[in-house]
């Protein structure tokens, strides 16, 4: 009579050990059970301990970074009724505030509980011995109303402050007051030196305050700020068509974003209506404050939790191909316990402990190597990356762990049991196992198609994402930033209050910075390429009429003479800017290739760019020379159109020092230094990096999501290439027979070859197929991340694919070769 198979018997899981004992019983001899079988192979048990670790580790680190940046609470009271406020044009989306507009919207009934403007404004402390710039913010009244914080000692600022003649008046960080006035609890009310000005101090803010971003004149957010002073919105007229101040706003209770968003939208209308805008009528926009904050950063974040996901994925379908390997290698064990009494229950327990076993183990050093890897990947992560004051192993990222550890558990340990339901206790006890095996096979081969498809998911995200940053290298940046050095530097407004004294101060720091030993060329400018400035202004062009759809809009820019030399613009035509141009000389300027090209060549009515006359800022300025393009970023469709102003005659207080040197350009850090004191000794430079370092940040985002994408998919192929291997071996190993008779029949070794590297590639194919239909929803996910190539690249698709048949074409010739040495006679013996 046969015997039943495993899934007709639903007995009670004692067997014949169920004679007594309660379950914690039952539990033990299955753990010591499941301990002993584990270490009888402990090569196989480790491979599945690292592969596990190496899945849960990599998620653990990832998922602590996301839920840092994108799922921790922001650090004010009820964060999510913050929203950044912008006023919306159609060519200008996200527009900073213009003063007058902030004070129409303010003066109005708009839904919000405070409203508030800031911008950055740094200023220099002159105590001890040598000057210090602080980080500074101009606010308007109830910013720190807004923020939900009121300061540690004294008070905010008040609407009488934001007046011409009484802002002078500072709140001060706690790290500052603690630090350079040894936390004096009699510090309101004194009166400190900033940037040559007397200051009161009137509170000091509680510790840890982050400051809320802003992307225009600003600093990012959690960036620590040293003080706060008035922005002057009065007494007087405030300008209309400058839009340079951040908005944000705190919403009333129970107000919902949609209804602010109207209401505001609404008032908008009337202020429009009321001011004709130059360029059109401007509405508002309202996003919420952790959109504004993490914005950019959520697809970046989003492809490495997937990619992560997908690496502990894989780990967990080798791991069940392992113990389901294991647990065909067991059915002659399986068969004798079924025989025995043995229930189901008690096999499922069992399976599902020995998993639970390797889960465990797996997890434990998963977590260790996540403890070890986050301060690797934080170190590597670019400088940009918002709300890294937040990133740590907390008890979110903690709990991620354990729960990979069960899903895993769960996973490694069904799917031996799913083939243990299926066992046929007969056939196996007369060593009739042949079924079994071509099940267990059929199983295997699922799983390393499986594992195949997801590697391919991994490989195609990289190869984008490395294409990506290939073009991003690629772009030519318009300047040339090996071997130049630069700073930042402000002037202080009590020691210069006038234009030419500004511009004289920035005529002789030229001419030092010039004479500098090593130093081929130096200037000044208002901002660096690359450093997020893109401010436009409208202008005329004289003895030219525009068309109505036309509205002409120039990027400005203030440099010195020898600035564009030093940063590697070439000079396309007329000439340079020198020394003789300022105040006293005509105004000039000159214009870039694009501007050249966009309101002269495609516009034939313009006449010719050189010796044109433009409008703009009340003044009338002569074009004399044209020089190449910089875009505003790498990843920026085009160069705008732009001027370039001289700073002798608009004299800037605060300006990005370059200097062009042979050899490394850091060692001029000092000499640099020693030349802006001999100039004024009291006057701090900050920012001293090279402008390869202000470049290279630019790339940054995108070399940390390939570097780790690419890792990942590094992993994710040496496990799939590990799991075709492993297959290909227990193969070779079942048909050693076959192939014996084979070759006694007259197969040569190259057709036993092509037979093994055949099958395995053939697996691989099936995955590779499955895996770029998986990776269209994977490259969709990415599109915001790529430049300069599509979501489904043919080249990327055909380079994955090639890739891991090669790989896969390796991984099976070692078996081959084994296969292809068997000795026929003997085999068959």
């Amino acid at each position: 009579m046969r015997a039943p198979t495993l899934s007709a018997r639903r007995r009670d899981s004692s067997g014949p050990a169920r004679t007594g004992g309660s379950r914690v019983d039952q539990f033990r001899r299955d753990l010591r059970f499941g301990v002993r079988h584990l270490a009888r192979r402990p090569g196989l048990t480790a491979a599945a301990v690292l592969t596990l670790a190496l899945g849960i580790g990599a998620n653990t680190a990832v998922y602590s970074v996301v839920s840092g940046v994108l799922m921790e609470p922001l650090p004010y009271p009820q964060p999510d009724r913050l929203v950044r406020v912008f006023d919306d044009h159609t060519r200008f989306p996200r527009f900073p505030l213009s003063p007058a507009n902030f004070l129409d919207y303010r003066d109005r009934d708009l839904p919000f509980q405070d409203f508030a403007l800031f911008m950055r404004a740094d200023l220099q402390l002159a105590e001890g011995e040598r000057p210090e710039r602080l980080t500074a913010m101009r606010v308007s009244a109830g910013f720190f109303r807004v923020l939900g914080i009121s300061p540690l000692l004294g008070r905010g600022f008040t609407s009488d402050e934001e007046l011409q003649g009484s802002h002078y008046v500072a709140v001060l960080s706690h790290r500052l007051w603690q630090q350079r006035f040894a936390a004096d609890p009699d510090i309101l009310g004194r009166t400190i030196e900033l940037s040559g000005r007397p200051f009161t101090v009137i509170g000091v803010a509680q510790p840890g305050i982050q400051h809320p971003g802003g992307d225009f004149r600003s600093v990012p957010h959690g960036q620590p700020v040293d003080v706060w002073w008035p922005l002057v919105l009065g007494p007087g007229e405030q300008p209309r068509f400058s839009h340079y101040l951040n908005g944000i706003a705190r919403l009333r209770d129970g107000v919902l974003l949609e209804q602010a968003s109207a209401a505001a939208k609404a008032v908008a209308s009337e202020v429009a209506e009321a001011h004709p805008h130059a360029i059109g009528p401007c509405t508002v926009e309202l996003e919420p404050l952790r959109d504004d904050v993490v914005g950019q950063a959520r697809p970046m974040l989003l492809v490495l939790l997937g990619a992560a996901g997908l690496i502990l994925l894989i780990a967990c379908v080798n791991v069940a191909g392992v113990m389901f390997a294991r647990a065909a290698e067991r059915r002659s064990e399986i068969a004798v316990r079924i025989a025995l009494g043995a229930g189901s229950g008690h096999l499922l327990r069992q399976m599902l402990v020995e998993g639970a076993l390797v889960a465990l183990l797996g997890g434990a050093a998963g977590l260790a190597l996540a403890v070890w890897a986050l301060p690797q990947l934080l170190g590597m992560a670019p400088a940009g990356l918002p709300r890294l004051y937040a990133i740590g192993m907390d008890g979110r990222a903690l709990s991620f762990a354990p729960a990979a550890t069960a899903a895993t558990a769960l996973f490694a340990g069904l799917a031996p049991a799913f083939h243990a339901r299926r066992f046929d206790v007969a056939s196996t006890l007369r060593a009739d196992s042949g079924g079994a095996l071509r099940r267990a096979a059929r199983s295997r081969r699922a799983f390393v198609v499986a594992q195949a498809a997801l590697a391919v998911v991994l490989l195609v995200g990289a190869g984008l994402l490395l294409r990506t940053f290939v073009e991003l290298r690629r772009v030519d940046p318009g300047f040339r930033p090996e071997g130049v050095l630069t700073a930042s530097l402000s002037l202080p407004s009590a020691r210069y209050p006038a234009r030419q004294d500004r511009a004289a101060f920035h005529r002789e720091l030229v001419d030092r910075l010039e004479a500098l030993p090593s130093v081929r060329a130096a200037g000044v400018s208002y901002a660096l390429p690359w450093t997020g400035y893109d401010e436009s202004t409208g202008f005329e062009i004289e003895g030219w009429a525009p068309p109505p759809d036309l509205i002409l809009t120039m990027r400005y820019h203030f440099v010195s003479r020898g600035f564009l030399q030093s940063i590697g613009v070439p000079l396309v035509a007329g000439r340079q800017l020198t020394r003789g141009d300022d105040a006293e000389a005509p105004a000039v300027v000159l214009i870039n290739e694009s501007m050249a090209r966009h309101y002269w060549t495609e516009q034939a009515d313009a006449g010719q760019p050189l010796g044109s006359r433009l409008r703009f800022y009340g003044r009338t300025w002569t074009v004399v020379g044209i020089v190449g393009d910089v875009k505003d970023g790498p990843a920026a469709a085009r160069a705008e159109p732009a001027v370039f102003i001289p700073v002798l005659q608009w004299p800037m207080r605060s300006v990005a020092v370059a200097l062009r040197t042979e050899g490394d350009p850091l060692r001029l850090a000092e000499p640099l230094r020693q030349t802006v004191a001999g100039l004024d000794p009291g006057l701090p430079i900050a920012d001293v990096r090279t402008l390869a370092d202000v470049a290279a940040a630019n790339t940054a985002d995108a070399r940390f999501t390939v570097w780790l994408v690419g890792l990942f998919a590094a992993v994710a192929l040496a496990l799939a290439v590990v799991g075709l291997y492993g297959l290909m071996s227990y193969l070779v190993g079942q048909r050693t027979r076959e192939i014996a008779v084979r070759m006694a029949l007259g197969a040569g070794r190259s057709h036993v070859l092509r037979l093994v590297v055949g099958e395995g590639v053939v697996l691989a194919a099936v995955g590779l197929g499955l895996g770029l239909v998986a990776s269209l929803a994977f490259a969709r996910l990415m599109a915001t991340l790529l430049y300069g190539v599509a979501p489904f690249d043919p080249a990327t698709l055909v380079g994955v694919a090639a890739v891991l048949l090669l790989v896969a074409g390796a991984a099976c010739y070692l078996p081959a070769r084994r296969a292809a040495a068997v000795e026929p006679m003997r085999a068959m013996r």
